[in-house]
């Protein structure tokens, strides 16, 4: 089985991307064979690639057998752009990552054999060269998510189940990988052996050593406060906005003050969606991929992590769906099984009512339909159980915080973005 078995063409996936046929075949091929020893021939897929927001995949495939997959750079689709130094940071967070997890833990991750932060390199762009996982992605194998169905299928449920429970075991053994700050991990710059936690990589901000110096910056992290002048533009939907931003402040400081006094912060993925869940044939995981946004994180934070259901049913929060409730009770098995022994388990931190609205705040303070009922509604249920807020919205703390604001802070942070430049 090769990773390009289920990936589709160039043709199928992007009929109107011309920069397929630009890819550095050739060099991607001189550059893994040089780096078997003794040198072994490769081919390097020229139909099939595999593409997300940040990277596109070629799957290398060499003379005996072994697959590689080439990682490239090209910047993120939608129209966004990048610095060279959050590209640089993704890709060392990435790689050092890698590295500890595969030697902390035994989850099954890539090897990585070769990498460049920068387009400075024969190949034109920043890469990762790595192993290949061989399976399928759970989105492959069309395991079912929230976005996909609201209900899971009967003829489904059992395969399900067995996903969730190999994941729950994953979960809880990255659990137990803890570090002293709150940021992404990087190899030491004095001792390649080593590792540090310096600033996320997908943001550039921190580290932090406590979790009330998170909040602090947080809260005072001018992108943020600057989505109220980037997606809204009537008065009405200004102050609309602005709740929930103050909403979403009330929460931020509950779940710091839930890790006050934490020494040691778990690390998560960052990024764990079903298209970087590799899974066999009997539902089971075999692999995670892609970790360029990984990071030491807030314990409600890691519990949240799993993306594609960790969300409670907010049209119908007395009755969780089963997306939620078979994790849920994954989790507590797979705790039971390694006898794990926690002042709070991952599975209760999993079902406490503020992880799961930090789930559902992190899809939707970043939506550029923040002002749209049906977000501001949910994110006031879900933060108070109420359904009308025009008592919060005309109170005294909700004005002061607005009236503290001030409009210079209204503004992208200067060197925040920028392009991709060689």
């Amino acid at each position: 089985m090769l990773p390009s078995d289920f990936w589709k063409t160039a043709v199928e996936q992007e009929a109107d991307w011309t920069g397929w046929s630009g890819m550095p075949f050739d060099a991607i091929e001189q550059l893994c064979t040089s780096l078997r020893t003794p040198n072994v021939p490769c081919e390097a897929n020229r139909l099939k690639y595999a593409r997300g927001m940040f990277f596109v995949a070629i799957e290398v495939v060499f003379d005996d057998g072994a697959v590689w997959v080439a990682r490239l750079c090209l910047g993120p689709r939608g129209g966004r752009v990048y610095s060279r130094k959050t590209v640089a940071r993704r890709i060392s967070c990435e790689v050092a990552t890698l590295r500890l997890v595969a030697e902390r833990t035994t989850i099954p991750v890539p090897t990585v054999y070769a990498w460049s932060e920068s387009v400075k390199n024969n190949l034109r762009f920043p890469y990762i060269i790595s192993s290949a996982i061989l399976g399928r992605t759970a989105v492959e194998f069309n395991v079912p998510t929230l976005e996909n169905f609201d209900v899971i299928p009967e003829q489904q449920r059992e395969a399900f189940a067995r996903f969730c429970k190999s994941l729950a075991r994953v979960q809880l053994e990255l659990s137990r990988v803890t570090l002293d700050k709150l940021g992404s991990v990087y190899f030491d710059p004095d001792d390649q052996n080593k590792y540090v936690v310096g600033p996320y990589a997908f943001s550039g901000r921190g580290p932090y050593a406590t979790a009330a110096e998170y909040e602090a910056a947080e809260r005072g992290h001018v992108r943020m406060l600057g989505l109220l002048k980037r997606h809204v533009s009537m008065p009405a939907d200004h102050r609309k906005a602005a709740f929930a931003l103050w909403l979403h402040f009330q929460l931020l400081s509950a779940v710091a003050r839930a890790d006050e006094g934490s020494t040691t912060f778990m690390l998560s993925h960052g990024d764990l969606k079903y298209a970087n869940i590799m899974i066999d044939e009997n539902s089971e995981v075999i692999g995670i991929i892609d970790w360029d946004l990984s990071c030491s994180v807030l314990k409600h934070h890691f519990a949240t992590q799993l993306r594609d259901h960790v969300q409670m049913v907010w049209s119908a929060a007395t009755r969780p769906g089963l997306h939620y409730t078979v994790y849920r009770d994954a989790l507590v098995s797979a705790e039971r099984e390694q006898n794990t022994q926690r002042t709070e388990s991952i599975a209760e931190l999993y079902a406490a009512p503020m992880a799961q609205m930090l789930a559902f705040a992190s899809k939707f303070i970043w939506q550029e339909s923040c002002t749209d009922d049906k977000w501001a509604d949910a994110y006031s249920r879900a933060l108070g159980g109420a359904t009308d807020w025009a008592a919060e919205r005309n109170g005294e703390a909700f004005r002061a915080w607005c009236d503290a604001l001030e409009p210079s802070l209204c503004v992208v942070e200067p060197g925040a973005a920028g392009p991709l430049e060689p």
